[in-house]
């Protein structure tokens, strides 16, 4: 069986948008709309950052039209990588 990709039909596959907050995921997101269905996908630290990037990321699923918006609190793993890494890299590690 050919997968919709193999098909050369966009229109029959679906996306998973990476829905960070700031101005090129959503571009990305509005370009990916125009040629198949996506969901949003969106991990923020609200030990660390608070939920201000969860509002926003509902924010401008809405705005797109996005119908499924996963969000993920990555907190107690931001904090494992924090607590084992070497100092000096955990930030790179976490992005």
């Amino acid at each position: 069986m050919k997968t919709a990709h193999q098909r050369g039909r966009l229109e029959d596959m679906k996306g998973l948008l990476l829905l960070s907050g700031g101005i090129d995921s959503p571009v990305a997101g509005w370009l990916m709309m125009r040629k198949m269905e996506i969901a949003a996908i969106h991990f923020y630290t609200a030990e660390f950052t608070g939920t201000e990037s969860l509002a926003k990321a509902r924010t401008l699923a809405r705005h797109l039209g996005i119908k499924t918006l996963y969000t993920v609190d990555a907190s107690r793993a931001f904090a494992q990588v924090v607590e084992k890494a070497f100092h000096k890299y955990y930030f790179i590690f976490t992005k």
